[in-house]
């Protein structure tokens, strides 16, 4: 006696969701634009008590922004969208939202290092020619400060295969699942 398989068509609500363990390694200053993003479902989606999307589930998408940190503004921007699901052997589309990352800004380390600069100056040029050597140390000073920082690039985004990322389904998914 042959035993089938019934199987229930479910739809995953667009705004649903989707908790991720990253597969791809990635990186602001090394990533680039189209380059192939995947990740797997940490944990099951259910919809109407049925798990629709089942953990251990594969995502796949691609970079959509790769810029690296510059060296007098701009911070380092990584973003990436999800476009296809594979649940076992069947493959869907799907679209989700952007998932964006931006480096933190480093404005305060700026103004310290700057300032620092023009403090060291300041000091050397008071030591060795009074108040007119303080006045000139400090800008030679603080020219020094603002070339280091223009030199030295800021923080970059990275994301390790093992990082957790959520994201949101910006369209319905309707799914097969196999009914019990």
């Amino acid at each position: 006696m042959s035993h089938e398989v019934e199987y229930l068509e479910v739809t995953v609500p667009a705004g649903t969701t989707l908790f991720l363990e990253m597969d791809s390694a990635l990186a602001s200053n090394v990533s680039r634009v189209e380059d192939s993003v995947r990740a797997r479902i940490e944990r099951a989606v259910f919809v109407g008590g049925i798990a629709a999307i089942p953990d251990g589930s594969i995502v796949h998408g691609t970079v959509t922004t790769a810029d690296p940190s510059g060296k007098v503004k701009g911070r380092a921007k990584l973003a990436f969208r999800f476009e296809q699901l594979d649940i076992d052997h069947d493959r869907y589309a799907l679209r989700s939202e952007l998932v964006r990352f931006e480096a933190k800004g480093s404005k305060t380390g700026d103004a310290k290092k700057i300032g620092l600069g023009a403090g060291a100056g300041a000091l050397i040029g008071g030591l060795l020619g009074g108040g007119k050597g303080a006045g000139a140390g400090a800008a030679i000073g603080g020219g020094a400060g603002t070339a280091m920082v223009l030199t030295t690039a800021g923080k970059e985004v990275e994301l390790r295969p093992g990082t957790s990322v959520e994201v949101d389904l910006a369209e319905d998914v309707v799914v097969v699942v196999p009914q019990a």
